[in-house]
Parts: structure tokens; sequence; C-alpha cells
């Protein structure tokens, strides 16, 4: 899980605070109890493997609402002859809105230890199947967290992991298929993998699982290319073949009950432009499908926080403040951090600081090269960002670093150093941009974790040199000082409290026009 906090400079990607109204969770996201793997397990691509897991049950689970216009849902999950110990709750604080946990014959279930289980002497059958009821209303007063349960007029938002419990033991290659039944004109929707009638998840993933969307909400399709639709991806020397082209990828854009001063045509237009815009970037939308979920939130005035969940499926969701105009949302970056984030692998481990920094540098340039943002705007933010990040570079310490502007800015300035480098090489190479559709032509978008190691492998390895483990080894990892201020005069970049002038004269004014302008499509 990823977030954004703006406004731009001052709060980028700090931890979520408390905004009026709201309690947002930590940046680490929900913690799993019994299914505590972090992210999902599951890596598409080359590369080392996991080794295979053990066939796990096939589950289904029944979600009915009780009533119109209420969170309160019947529950019965089943595993059929999975001899399960039991099935545990992910949070404490949903666990205390369950009630009614028996099995699938009326037998009640014992908690113990976070997981609901048979109670001495129960019947073996009984262990595959659970009944219970859960409040998604009182858990959303007792917590107001769109991590938990958030509700805002008739919508109500929920991570499947407060109404699905998990299955404990629980399995990696376990698939939990979910349906949910609404009263007469209610709806759900959600970014969980979905097979037209059922929505899907692995059972490791459910503690970390997408949003769920429940009530009424407006909500529309935007269609856009799908990946790699816009261009072949990179085929460097030895690779496995890529995936054909997906011809057409769609946003289900989602907006929460609450008053907004933008019209729906206004976010229509809004979420497409900046969806083209990365979709340009990765020569395609690097996903096929997923949910951007708009949460009105009283007293603001622009995007106040994103976050994108990419297990299960993907979910952006952004709180737009109540008088966000439309050109407050045309001034907005979290949208286009977010979405940038799902062509990029979960990491594993090591590299918040590369997955944070990417999206922290390519997020301005991408907007920049859709005519959404004046490049002086861009190369401002850059100069105070990396300035102010520089130091962390120079002690080797960003897989330690707790600042967010050292991870968030010594990433991009990383990113930024590796660009001119590929760039810069002797007839004129490729950008770092070549690199990453490498990686997703490999399968590795957000939804698949891969190792650090993994992921500067294989943008090396389309780059065809070690451009990015270079500089993770140096500045990331050893420690070596950079000079912003004289990088950025070589590039012809000078910055003057809040103006910005370019000096095309400079050494490598022409290194910095080609990363604005980017690599050229097929067919430019």
């Amino acid at each position: 899980m990823v977030d954004a906090v703006g406004p731009r400079g001052g709060t980028a990607g700090a931890h979520p605070r408390r905004l009026p109204g709201l309690v947002w969770a930590a940046v680490a996201g929900v913690a799993c109890l019994a299914c505590g793997i972090g992210l999902p397990v599951a890596r598409h691509g080359r590369g080392p493997r996991p080794p295979p897991a053990v066939p796990g049950p096939s589950c289904s689970f029944e979600v009915r609402q009780r009533a119109a216009g209420k969170g309160l849902f019947d529950v019965e999950g089943r595993c059929p002859g999975a001899r399960l110990a039991g099935f545990a709750p992910t949070e404490p604080a949903v666990a205390a809105h369950l009630t009614a946990v028996t099995t699938a014959r009326g037998v009640p279930l014992v908690a113990t230890d976070d997981v609901f289980t048979l109670p001495p002497g129960g019947a073996p059958e009984d262990a595959d199947a659970i009944r219970y009821t859960i409040d998604l209303d009182a858990l959303a007063e007792e917590r107001e967290d769109f991590d938990l349960a958030l509700r805002t007029g008739a919508s109500l938002v929920a991570p499947a992991s407060s109404f699905v419990l998990c299955p404990s033991p629980v399995s990696k290659a376990g698939d939990i298929a979910v349906t949910v039944h609404m009263q007469p004109g209610e709806r759900f929707t959600s970014g969980m993998r979905f097979d037209g009638e059922r929505y899907h998840l692995g059972a490791h993933e459910v503690g970390v699982s997408t949003y769920g969307v429940f009530g009424h909400f407006a909500s529309e399709l935007i269609e856009l290319p799908g990946r790699f639709a816009l261009g072949p991806p990179p085929a460097p020397p030895g690779a496995e073949p890529a995936a054909a082209a997906a011809t057409r990828a769609v946003i289900e854009l989602v907006t929460l009950e609450g008053p907004l001063a933008s019209g729906a045509e206004e976010r229509h237009a809004w979420v497409e432009r900046v969806a083209r815009a990365v979709a340009a970037f990765y020569r395609g939308f690097p996903v096929a499908r997923m949910v951007v979920v708009v949460v009105p939130l009283p007293g603001h005035d622009g995007v106040a926080f994103g976050k994108v969940v990419p297990a299960s499926g993907p979910t952006v969701l952004l709180t737009v403040g109540s008088s966000a105009d439309a050109a407050a949302l045309e001034r907005d970056w979290i949208l286009a951090h977010e979405l940038f984030h799902l062509g990029v692998p979960s990491f594993a481990g090591r590299g918040k600081w590369l997955d944070e920094g990417l999206a922290t540098y390519f997020e301005p340039l991408v907007r920049v090269r859709a005519g959404l943002l004046d490049p002086a705007l861009a190369w401002r933010d850059f100069y105070y960002g990396m300035a102010a990040a520089a130091a962390a570079l120079g002690a080797g310490r960003l897989d330690a670093a707790q600042d967010y502007r050292d991870v968030y800015w010594g990433g991009a300035l990383i990113a930024l150093l590796t660009d001119l480098a590929a760039r810069g090489r002797a007839g004129g190479g490729d950008g770092l941009e070549v690199g990453l559709r490498a990686v997703l032509a490999q399968g590795g978008d957000a939804s698949t974790v891969w190792s650090l190691e993994d992921v500067v492998r294989a943008v090396d390895g389309a780059l065809g040199a070690p451009l990015l483990a270079g500089h993770t080894r140096s500045y990331a990892e050893q420690g070596a000082p950079v000079d912003v201020d004289a990088l950025f005069a070589a590039l012809g970049v000078r910055v003057d409290g809040e103006q910005v002038s370019f000096d095309d004269d400079a050494p490598r004014a022409a290194l910095r026009r080609a990363l604005v302008a980017g690599d050229p499509a097929p067919n430019d």
C-alpha cells in the first residue's frame, strides 16, 4: 500500500494525519493477525520465484445486506473439505463487531488466539464453514477509517478484510470467491478481481485486500488503451516473449455521497486525462481493471489524500475537498502519483525508496509530457525536494530512512541520476522509463511482489548497463555525496525562490530537454 498527502512540497507522502471527521490508518496499512504476510506473495515475470505453494482450499463467501440503507451484513463462508483450524478476523476492531459466529449448522464457535475455532468435541465436518454477522456501520462509527469502515451519507466503504474472515491456516494458493447480495436499490462494487459474476482474492491477500463500496454512489466507466496497446514493450536479448498487448483497460470511477463543488463531468475528465497520461508513459494503461473511489471531504478545497491498494485488485482511494472545483482538480498531483504506482511491482522487504522515488520523479514528468503541468513547476519541486534529501544519499541510509522526504525525494534523486546516466551514454541511450516498461512487460505491475534486486536487474537488462544497480549501491547503500546545486546548474536549471529559469547553453541542457520530452512513441 502506498499513499500521498497534499499539498505538494509540504506533506507529499507523509503519514496520513487526522482530518476533520476522519481517522486515517498508518501508512503501513491494515495489520493482519492470522494472515500477516504483509503483501501478496504471488509474482509474475522473470527472475527467482518462490517455491510452488501447496494447493490451498477454494472458499466462497456469501455476503448479504440485512436491510436497505444499513451496513449490517450476514456472511456465510465455506471451504469444502478444507478441515481448517478456524477463521480469523484481521483486526481486533473487526472482531469486536462480529456477532452470531457459528458453524453452518449453527454450532457456536469459540474465539481463541484471534481465531474462531470449533469448541472441544466439535464435529470435523463443521470445520470448513462459518456464519457470522458484521456491523460495518458500528465499525465506521467507532473508527471513521476507510481502512476499516467509513460511512459518508448513504455510501459505505470498507476493505474486504472487514467483512471476509481469513481461513486459518492461510494458504498462498487458496482462492476466495466473494458474492455480495444487496437489498433492492442498493449497490456494491470493488476493485477485487471480478470474473463477471463473483469477486476473487487469494486467502493470503485478505489482510491487505482492496476496498469494497456499498449503498448509494455514482459510478461510471472510463475506457483506456490496455497494456502496451500504444507500442510494443522493450525486448532485451534473452528476454522471455512479452504477453500480447491488451486492447482495452477500464477504470470504474466511483463517487461516494457528499457535497462536491466539481461536477461529475469535470471529475470524469480529470481522471481520464491523468489516466491517459499514465497510459502514454507505459505505452498503455498498466492494469486491465481498477477502481478509483472519490471520498468527499467537507471543508477542504483540493485533493487532500490518496492511497493505492493493489492486493486482490487495485483501487485508488482519494479524499477530495468539498470546495475543490475543476481548477483544483487540474492542479492535483496525487492521482497521477497513485496511478503511476500501478505499473511498478510492490516490493518485498527493501526498496520502498525506489518504489516511492520512481513515482515522485516520474509523476511530474508524466503530467508535463501530457501538457498538464508547466515544466518550470516540475523543476522547482525537483530542486527543493532533492536538495532536502541529498544528505540521506550521502549517508547511504535510504533503506532505513524514517523521514518521508528522504524516502520519496531521495529515491527521486537516484531516479534522476539514473535517467541522466542512461540518456547520456555514447550514441544516446534509452531513458529509465524503458527499463520500467521492461519490468511491466515481464509481469511486474503493482499486484505482484518483486525484490529490489529483481527490479534493478530487469531495469538494467533493458538499459544494457548496470546503471540503476550502480546508483543503488553508491547512494542508497554505501553513501556518496550529491551536489544538487551543481547538478541543476549543469542541466541549465536555476531556481530562485519561486522563480525558475532555463539555460539552454548549459553542458547538460540537452539531457534535461530529453527527459522532459520522453522517449518518442513508435509512431512519432
